[in-house]
């Protein structure tokens, strides 16, 4: 994950971070790593470049 996109994540609370007395910011690694308790939601998009492709989305 992106240093920026870190950033913006706690700003929007997404994750928690704490700032330390040189502005540097402080995450718990471990409690994203080993995954919380929460259920993740799976996402899955496909796509083909045309409609006669439209069958290959069902083999895959």
């Amino acid at each position: 994950m992106h240093p920026n996109t870190l950033r913006r994540y706690a700003d929007e609370g997404k994750i928690k971070s704490i700032k330390n007395p040189a502005g540097q910011r402080l995450y718990d690694v471990e409690s994203y790593v080993n995954g919380s308790s929460e259920r993740a939601t799976i996402i899955c998009y496909c796509r083909v470049s045309s409609s006669k492709q439209r069958d290959d989305l069902d083999r895959q």
